[in-house]
């Protein structure tokens, strides 16, 4: 079981979604150091995400997000509304800025999702395709999405993926459900 932040501290999460949506995302923060900011959230998709007929995400499940200093993506481990592990899910972003309660980033579409087997799928190709058709992706940012998912994948192919900070401090605490209804998000 993972040791809770000093003082249950939370953190803000400022996501954007290119062209003009930004969403704020109140987390409980579990862990922060050099390597990684470690926080718990209630996952709610508008419409579950489904690949390869599986449903990977779906309203109520909890991931436990892995932020990583200068990094084009991030990682959450995913587990089901009770507790049973389900996969990762990796967002390909700008590597995040930092800000007193918390950090913001932006999404770059290009998502990849990996199953606890080993397989994976790269998710929302279309809106990645959209983006640039549309300009909203500059071309050397969007080519550094398409190295970085890239890069994971060849990681996860290699059997080096996740990083071990994720596989140490990955688990779901056993409290997740009272820790998220402190915040509000229960």
């Amino acid at each position: 079981m993972l040791k809770l932040h000093p003082g249950m501290k939370t953190v803000n999460v400022i996501y954007k979604h290119l062209p003009d949506s930004v969403q704020r995302y109140p987390q409980v923060l579990l862990h922060e150091c050099d390597e990684a900011i470690v926080s718990l959230d209630r996952l709610m998709p508008y419409k579950p995400i489904v690949a390869e007929g599986s449903v990977l995400v779906e309203r109520g499940d909890f991931a436990v997000w892995f932020i990583f200093p200068n990094a084009w993506y991030d990682i959450g481990v995913v587990y089901d509304s009770i507790g049973r592990f389900k996969g990762y899910y990796c967002d390909i972003l700008k590597p995040v800025e930092r800000r007193p309660d918390g950090y913001e980033t932006t999404d770059l579409f290009l998502d990849l999702w990996v199953f606890p087997d080993g397989r994976y799928v790269v998710l929302d190709r279309e809106e990645f395709d959209e983006a640039l058709k549309q300009g909203w992706l500059a071309k050397p940012v969007a080519e550094r999405a398409e190295n970085e998912l890239q890069r994971l994948t060849e990681d996860v192919e290699k059997r080096s993926f996740p990083k071990p900070i994720v596989r140490r401090l990955g688990g779901l605490p056993e409290d997740a459900r009272s820790l998220l209804e402190a915040i509000g998000k229960g």
